[in-house]
This record gives structure tokens, C-alpha cells and sequence, in this order.
């Protein structure tokens, strides 16, 4: 009798241990019901920080999240019903059965929820969440900066730039830091045009990633030789910690990604109003294009940032000193870095010490660069660049001062992308005035402070013209794409310049005829900085053109261009360009063509600027000169 009469006893503590630990206990869901009528009372379906934390902006009918996974969602209509993900959000917080908790989970909206209603966090399941502490605990996030890498002018995509964000911990160094990027994830085995048809039309998913910062510096600032520009955030360390938050329960997480609009920028801005909402970064970009640009000065306007620095590319770094070198030192620093030259070359040499640590500086500079961009496989780098460090520990000195490294124009400082055109001229003695529109972004003969030199992308710029005379007004042109990148080659780089024209443009024909054709012009070669021209460029062109008035309705050409583009002052430029195509299939006879054209543009303000152009053109019984003065806005 005693056996069983002490059964209930020992059975009690179990069942005070499965109570507390159940999914609900008594008062739970009275609790959860009230919690619930005070949200919808105090309508925070509709807060602010609640469209800010679902990415919920207006639509049609009412309001649609940008996040396109379900995952996201806890209400099965939570992406166009914020009120139903509101109430779900709670039913999970009380929930102690999910895995993971929804607290653990969802942290940011468990944070808002906590404070808002507010919640009393001893009646709520209280779960462990080891993988949200130890994340948080690794990154011990302390301040922000948003970091803002120059274009990448070899890559069509990145010609543009790209911003992420730094959070900073206590470690000295910010290298140690980690980053927050957002970006598609692409199939590699995409083609260009697929590539750019599901970039442009939201076909990749975008995701947010949490990396080491040196992983960042190495792939943009030493492989793809893009300068990083540092912008110090003033956000506090508690407004810190909302956003990291937010990035941690983005993890995993896609939205349909858009080059052109909700791209890598603009999604960063979602979280810098999850830190302070205060500020209104995404309503700021309605337009069909948002670069990162747009959002740096979106950031800029609001007051967030502190103070800046710039971290050059290793590329920048070492011509900075090759160009204090001698043409000797040059070519034994890059015979260092391949392989064929010796450092005892250098050290039982004839230069002097300080040359001799120059050399050696500039060749290890190099041999780091060679490997991370795989030219060297990583045995043979290492001894290499031992011996050239040890080789180097041997020269007293430092190698001579040398001049500070020239730190550019912030991109900031640049022109603003959009560009209305007003321009008067005459054709062959024919007067005519011109307007053109272009949405984005920079050409050649735009104020060159703030972007990279010789880089040009522009994206469907419309230009009519109307002729007094004849009163007549024509779509004069409307180019889809015209992208030029022209990468000077130097000692140690080697870069391909290339251009590519699509669009429809005025053709002349013989008789005094114009007609609008469809063109495709693309083309490749090379460019050089040579003193005083500027950057002289040699590219192989082709030269497509669609139209009825052409033998057999199409014209193909091949042929080449040389030009010079030198900006002569902060605000005077030259571009001079000569052309010739030489027709091969189609229309042969009326494909060929000669152009030559120079242009004198002239900086007025940070966003005006004019232009004075003088273009021949001559083909089969076609001999055309136009001159035309033109005025630009940026806005």
C-alpha cells in the first residue's frame, strides 16, 4: 500500500515540469487574446516599423511585401495581409513547440512586439536560441558603415558599383569586422542574354549574406581592383543591434531580385530604417532605376554618416608606385613577380638601397596580387613571395618618400544620373533644335568628377529633332544600351577595353534622305594612357544595321575606331573619334562608312554642363557635316 500510495508523489514533480514547459499554460491564451485586441486597437498592422520589418510597401489594393518567400511568412496570406501576419506573428511567440521558436527566429519582429504592446516576457515560453546568441556573440556589433565600391569596368553588371554594410565590433581592426551584402544568386550557366533578360525581369532570387569584411577587401579591392570608400555611420549601438536583428532573421531569405530597382542597394536601405525608423530612405527611390550611388546619397541626405575612408585598390596602389619607379625597376619588379628574375638578382645588383627596396616592395605587392587573381598557383607563390620578403629584410631602409597616393572625388561628388538635353545646331546648313532624355546613367562627355575614367553606361536616352524648315520633328534616336570601357594597359595590367551600341539611331542615305535604322554596334581592343593625349583607344567594331531602305533589308560592317578622351581641367574635356566600317554581308555598298567626330565638353556646375560637337559623316553618295551645341541637367 505504501508502494502505490507513494506513486502520486514522485509522479508530481513531472507534472509541474510538463506544465511549465507545455506550448500554453492556464492564462496563456487569455493573455494571448489580450495582447492580440491591443495590437488591433493601437492598429500596429498599420505601424510604420511593421511595413519596415515585412518590407511591405502600397500596391493595389492595399499593401505587398517585396519578400518573395514563404518561409518569411507566418500567415498564409502574410505577404498582402499585414494584419493576418501581425496576429500570426503572436499566435508563434506564445507558441513554445515551433523549431525554431518564433522568438529565435524572428527576433527583430519579437523585439518591436516586446516594446510596443508591451509584453511581459515571463509569460511568454521561454526558449533557448543558441544559434541567434552565438551569431551575436560572434559579430558584437558596435557601429555601422556602409561601404560603397567603385565599378568594376571590365563587368557590365558592376560598371555601376556596389554598396554593403561593415558592422563593427570592438577589434581594432575593421578587417576583422563582418559584412552584410545583398545580392542575386545567378546560374553560371546562364548566357548573356539570359543573364540579362532574368536580371532585369526578377528571375534570380536576392539574398542577404554575413561574411568576414577581409573576404570583401580581398575579392573587390585586390582581385577586381575596385577602390572601397568606408562611410561611418552615426547609428547607436542599441539601434546596431535592431538592425543586426533584422539581418539575422533575413538570413535564408529571397526576394526576386531586379538589377534595375530592388537590387543590391535599395534593400539595404529596409535595414537601416529597421535601425532608426526614423529616417525614410526606401520612399525616396520611385524611379525605374536606383544605383548605388542613389542610395549613398539617400544615406548622406539623412545625416547617418560621420566620416569617411577611402581603402585603394591593390591595383591603384601598385601604379601609384610604379609611376615613382624607373622604367628598369618596373621591369625587374614584374620579373620578380613571374618568376623570371631571382631576388638575389636585386640584392648583388648595382641599384642603389633605396631603389633596390623599392623594387622589392613592388614586386611582392604584385606576386600577392598575381595569386589572388589564381595566375599563380598557391606552391609556387609561396616560395616566391618569401624569398622576395626575405630578400626585402635584408635592405636597410625604408625605399624612398614617396608622394602621398592622390585620393579621387568621392563618388558622391559626381553628377546626378538622370539627364534632360536641350541642343540647337544645323545639319549640312539645315538648322534644328533637339531634346533628349536619358533615365541613367554617365557617358563620356558627361562632368567626369566622381565616376571612373573612361567608363561610360548609358540606358534608354530618347533624342527628337525638329527642323524649322521643314517643319518636321523625328525621333532622332533611342539607344537601349551604349556602354564603353576603356581600360588603360600598363606595365602590369592588362585589361581588354570594349564597347557595346543597341538601339535605333538616324541612318543618312544618299538623295538627302534620313531614315531610323536598327543598329548594333559592338567592339573591342585596347586603350593607354599617354601623355598629353590622354587615354588613346584601338577597338575592332562590328557594325549591324536593320532597315527596308538597305538591298535585302540589312547592312553588315566590320571595321575599327581609334579616339582620345582626356579631361584637360576639372571642368574642360576632349573626345575625338574616327570610324570606319566597311560593309561585308547585305547591303555592302551602303554599310560602308566613315565618321570622324570631336567633342568639347565643359562642366558649368556639379550638374550642368554644355557641349559643343562638330561630326562629318561619309558614305556612298552621302556627305554630312553637323554642329551642335548642347546644354545638360542633371537631376
Amino acid at each position: 500500500m505504501r508502494r502505490h500510495g507513494a506513486r502520486p508523489f514522485f509522479l508530481f514533480p513531472l507534472l509541474l515540469l510538463f506544465l511549465l514547459s507545455s506550448p500554453a499554460w492556464p492564462g496563456t491564451n487569455g493573455y494571448l487574446e489580450e495582447m492580440k485586441e491591443t495590437a488591433a486597437r493601437r492598429r500596429l498592422q498599420d505601424d510604420r516599423y511593421w511595413d519596415i520589418l515585412l518590407f511591405y510597401k502600397p500596391a493595389a489594393g492595399g499593401r505587398k511585401s517585396l519578400v518573395d518567400d514563404p518561409k518569411f511568412f507566418l500567415a498564409p496570406g502574410g505577404k498582402r495581409d499585414p494584419g493576418a501576419e501581425l496576429s500570426a506573428t503572436l499566435d508563434a511567440m506564445f507558441d513554445g513547440s515551433l523549431s525554431p521558436p518564433a522568438r529565435c527566429r524572428f527576433p527583430a519582429r519579437y523585439e518591436w512586439l516586446k516594446e510596443t504592446l508591451p509584453i511581459d516576457p515571463a509569460r511568454l515560453p521561454r526558449p533557448d536560441c543558441p544559434l541567434l546568441d552565438n551569431n551575436l556573440r560572434a559579430i558584437n556589433p558596435k557601429s555601422v558603415s556602409l561601404i560603397f565600391a567603385s565599378g568594376h569596368m571590365n563587368a557590365p553588371a558592376s560598371m555601376f558599383g556596389h554598396t554593403f554594410l561593415r558592422l563593427d565590433s570592438a577589434y581594432e581592426s575593421p578587417l576583422l569586422s563582418y559584412a552584410v551584402n545583398y545580392a542575386a544568386t545567378i546560374n553560371p550557366k546562364d548566357s548573356g542574354i539570359a543573364y540579362a533578360f532574368k536580371g532585369i525581369f526578377g528571375y534570380y532570387p536576392g539574398y542577404y549574406s554575413i561574411l568576414p569584411y577581409y573576404a570583401k577587401v580581398r575579392e573587390y579591392a585586390n582581385m577586381d581592383q575596385r577602390d572601397l570608400w568606408e562611410y561611418r555611420t552615426n547609428l547607436t549601438e542599441a539601434e546596431v543591434r535592431r538592425m543586426t536583428l533584422h539581418i539575422l532573421e533575413m538570413e535564408g531569405i529571397y526576394a526576386d531580385y531586379y538589377f534595375l530597382d530592388e537590387n543590391c542597394s535599395y534593400d539595404l536601405l529596409f535595414l537601416f530604417e529597421a535601425a532608426r525608423p526614423s529616417v525614410t530612405l526606401t520612399d525616396r527611390h520611385k524611379g525605374f532605376f536606383v544605383t548605388p550611388i542613389d542610395t549613398l546619397r539617400s544615406v548622406l541626405a539623412e545625416g547617418l554618416i560621420d566620416n569617411v575612408v577611402f581603402r585603394p585598390s591593390t591595383a591603384r596602389t601598385i601604379r601609384h608606385k610604379a609611376a615613382e619607379a624607373g622604367e628598369a625597376e618596373v621591369v625587374l619588379a614584374k620579373s620578380l613577380a613571374s618568376g623570371d628574375a631571382s631576388p638575389s638578382d636585386v640584392i648583388d645588383g648595382p641599384l642603389p638601397a633605396a631603389d633596390k627596396a623599392r623594387v622589392l616592395d613592388l614586386a611582392s605587392d604584385f606576386t600577392r596580387y598575381l595569386y589572388l587573381k589564381r595566375e599563380i598557383p598557391k606552391d609556387p607563390y609561396q616560395g616566391r613571395y618569401l624569398r622576395i620578403l626575405a630578400a626585402r629584410s635584408t635592405v636597410a631602409g625604408p625605399p624612398p618618400e614617396s608622394r602621398p597616393l592622390p585620393v579621387p572625388a568621392p563618388p558622391e561628388s559626381g553628377h546626378l544620373v538622370s539627364r534632360a538635353s536641350l541642343a540647337g545646331g544645323a545639319r549640312d546648313g539645315r538648322p534644328f533644335l533637339e531634346v533628349a532624355y536619358r533615365p541613367a546613367y554617365h557617358s563620356l562627355e558627361d562632368p567626369a568628377e566622381g565616376f571612373n575614367e573612361g567608363s561610360q553606361i548609358v540606358f534608354s536616352e530618347a533624342a527628337a529633332r525638329w527642323y524649322p524648315k521643314d517643319e518636321k520633328v523625328r525621333l532622332q534616336r533611342l539607344d537601349l544600351i551604349d556602354i564603353v570601357s576603356l581600360a588603360p594597359r600598363d606595365a602590369f595590367f592588362r585589361p581588354v577595353s570594349w564597347k557595346v551600341r543597341t538601339g535605333f539611331a538616324t541612318r543618312d542615305f544618299p538623295g538627302g534622305v534620313e531614315s531610323l535604322v536598327y543598329a548594333l554596334n559592338p567592339g573591342g581592343g585596347f586603350a593607354w594612357k599617354v601623355s598629353p593625349l590622354g587615354i588613346v583607344s584601338l577597338l575592332a567594331e562590328t557594325d549591324l544595321a536593320v532597315s527596308g531602305r538597305y538591298d535585302r533589308s540589312f547592312a553588315l560592317a566590320m571595321g575599327g575606331s581609334a579616339g582620345i578622351a582626356r579631361q584637360v581641367s576639372d571642368r574642360w574635356g576632349v573626345l575625338a573619334q574616327a570610324r570606319y566600317v566597311h560593309g561585308v554581308l547585305g547591303d555592302r555598298e551602303r554599310g560602308r562608312r566613315f565618321t570622324a567626330s570631336l567633342k568639347l565638353p565643359f562642366r558649368l556646375s556639379r550638374n550642368r554642363s554644355l557641349v559643343l560637337e562638330g561630326e562629318h559623316a561619309d558614305g556612298p553618295s552621302v556627305h554630312v557635316g553637323t554642329i551642335r551645341l548642347t546644354w545638360n541637367a542633371y537631376f
